[in-house]
C-alpha cells in the first residue's frame, strides 16, 4: 500500500514520464485514475490522461479510447494523441474518422501531425469508411472521385475536400469546390471551410476572391474568432491590402501569437517595416510573448525597410532576453538585411562565424547583395561555392550570370551557361497570375 501511495504522489511530479513511470503495472494505474476521479480533476492528471497512450507501457488502447471519451472538451493536442494511438489499430480506423469529423465540426484546424498519424492508418493518403473520407497530402484526385460519388454530403465532406485541395497547393480548386458548396448545394460551411477557403486565397493572392469571402462572412453573420480573424489578416497581407488588414486585426477581440506574428509579416512584406516594429513594442505591452517566427517577420520587415540597427538590436533581444536560439531562417535575415545595407563584409563575417551549417539561400543573400552592390569579385568567388552546394538550381546560376554580365565579363558568362546546360539543369517554372473568370463568379 505504502509503494501505491508514492505513486499516487508521483502522478503529480512536474515531469510527466516520471509520473507515469512511478506505476508498475496498468492495474495499478487504473486504481490510481479511480482514485483521482472520486477528487476535484487536476489540470495536470487530465494532461497526464491525454498523453496516456503514447508514453506509456502498457498500451491498452480500449483504455485509452474510454479516457478521451469523458474529455468534454479535447484540445488538439489530445485529438492528434489519440489519432496517434490509434494509428497501431488499423482495425480501429473508423473510430479516428469520427473523431476527425468531430475535431472539425469543434472547429479545429487539422495541422501536419493529425495527418501524418491519420496516413499512417493506409498508405493512399486517405482513409474511407462508410462514405465518409479523409483526404490529406496525396493522392487528392481520387478523393474527389469518392467524394463526386457520395450520395450526400455533409459539412464535414466539404470542408474537407476543401481543406484536402488547399493543403495540397490546389486553391484555384480549393475555391471552386467552396463555390459549389455555398452557391449550389446551399451548404453552411463551418469555420475549417472558410479558413481553409480564405487560406487558398492568400497562396494565390488572389484579393477579389479574398475579398469576397469576407464579406460573405460578414453578410452570413459568422464569428471571426482568433482563428478565422488571423487567416484574414493573414490573406490580406500577402495581398498587398495591409489597410484592410489592420483594420481586420483591430477588430479581433481576442489575439494570439500567430495573429501578432501575421500582423507583423503582412507589414513586413508591404513596405512597413517601423510600423512593424511599433506593433512589436505593443505586443510586448500586453504581454504577449513572441516566438522564432515573430523576429523572422520583424527582421524581414527591417530588411526592406533598411533599418540595419534595429534589425542587430532585436537580434540581441531574441537571444538574450527571450533565449530564442537562432536557427537557419534567422541568420538569413541577418545576413539579407546586412547584405542590402551593402555591408556585404560584415554579413560574410557572420556566415563564417555561424555555429550552424550555412544553407544555400543564405550563400544565395550574399550573393546576391554582390550583385546589388556591384562586388563583382567576391560575388563570382561566393557564386561559384553556391554552385557547388546547390548545382541543380537554374536560379543560382542566373544570380551569377547576372553579376557577370553587369561586369562586362562576357566569357565569364559564357562558362556559366555552358555550365548549366552541362550539368542538364532544369530551369524552373514562372508562375503566371490565376485568371478568375475561371471560378466564374
Amino acid at each position: 500500500m505504502a509503494s501505491f501511495s508514492v505513486s499516487l504522489a508521483l502522478l503529480h511530479h512536474p515531469s510527466l514520464s516520471k509520473s507515469l513511470k512511478a506505476f508498475a503495472s496498468l492495474s495499478q494505474l487504473k486504481q490510481a485514475h479511480a482514485h483521482h476521479r472520486l477528487r476535484p480533476p487536476s489540470p495536470l492528471y487530465l494532461h497526464s490522461s491525454s498523453r496516456l497512450r503514447r508514453l506509456s507501457p502498457f498500451h491498452d488502447i480500449v483504455y485509452a479510447i474510454s479516457i478521451f471519451q469523458n474529455i468534454h472538451n479535447p484540445s488538439l493536442f489530445m485529438y492528434n494523441t489519440m489519432f496517434r494511438a490509434l494509428s497501431h489499430h488499423p482495425n480501429r480506423y473508423s473510430l479516428s474518422i469520427q473523431y476527425y469529423k468531430r475535431l472539425l465540426v469543434h472547429g479545429f484546424i487539422p495541422d501536419k501531425f493529425t495527418f501524418s498519424f491519420l496516413d499512417a492508418l493506409q498508405e493512399c493518403r486517405f482513409v474511407e469508411c462508410d462514405d465518409q473520407w479523409v483526404c490529406t497530402y496525396g493522392r487528392v484526385e481520387e478523393a474527389r472521385k469518392l467524394f463526386d460519388e457520395m450520395p450526400e454530403r455533409d459539412v464535414a465532406s466539404w470542408s474537407g475536400m476543401i481543406s484536402g485541395y488547399a493543403q495540397c497547393g490546389m486553391c484555384v480548386e480549393a475555391l471552386m469546390v467552396f463555390k459549389d458548396m455555398v452557391e449550389v448545394a446551399i451548404v453552411v460551411p463551418n469555420e475549417p471551410a472558410l479558413v481553409s477557403a480564405v487560406s487558398a486565397c492568400a497562396q494565390l493572392r488572389a484579393l477579389e476572391e479574398g475579398v469576397w469571402l469576407h464579406n460573405y462572412i460578414v453578410e452570413n453573420k459568422f464569428f471571426i474568432d482568433v482563428v478565422l480573424g488571423t487567416v484574414l489578416v493573414d490573406m490580406y497581407g500577402k495581398c498587398g491590402c495591409i489597410e484592410r488588414a489592420v483594420r481586420v486585426f483591430n477588430s479581433m477581440i481576442e489575439r494570439n501569437v500567430l495573429s501578432w506574428n501575421s500582423m507583423i509579416a503582412g507589414l513586413a512584406m508591404n513596405g512597413c517595416g517601423r510600423q512593424g516594429l511599433s506593433l512589436f513594442w505593443k505586443m510586448q505591452q500586453v504581454g504577449a510573448a513572441p516566438n522564432e517566427l515573430t523576429f523572422i517577420a520583424l527582421f524581414s520587415g527591417c530588411s526592406h525597410s533598411g533599418l540595419v540597427d534595429e534589425g542587430i538590436r532585436l537580434f540581441d533581444l531574441m537571444t538574450q532576453n527571450y533565449c530564442i536560439r537562432p536557427q537557419a531562417e534567422h541568420y538569413g535575415s541577418i545576413v539579407d538585411l546586412l547584405g542590402r545595407a551593402g555591408l556585404i563584409k560584415e554579413a560574410l563575417k557572420l556566415v563564417e562565424s555561424m555555429p550552424i551549417e550555412p544553407h544555400p539561400e543564405l550563400w544565395g543573400a550574399l550573393v546576391n547583395a554582390c550583385s546589388i552592390h556591384g562586388d563583382v569579385e567576391l560575388g563570382k568567388k561566393l557564386g561559384k561555392r553556391l554552385l557547388e552546394l546547390d548545382p541543380q538550381h537554374s536560379g543560382r546560376y542566373a544570380l551569377l550570370s547576372n553579376i557577370l554580365a553587369a561586369a562586362q565579363r562576357w566569357d565569364d558568362v559564357e562558362t556559366v551557361r555552358n555550365l548549366l546546360k552541362d550539368r542538364k539543369v532544369s530551369k524552373l517554372p514562372g508562375n503566371s497570375v490565376v485568371e478568375w473568370q475561371l471560378l466564374g463568379k
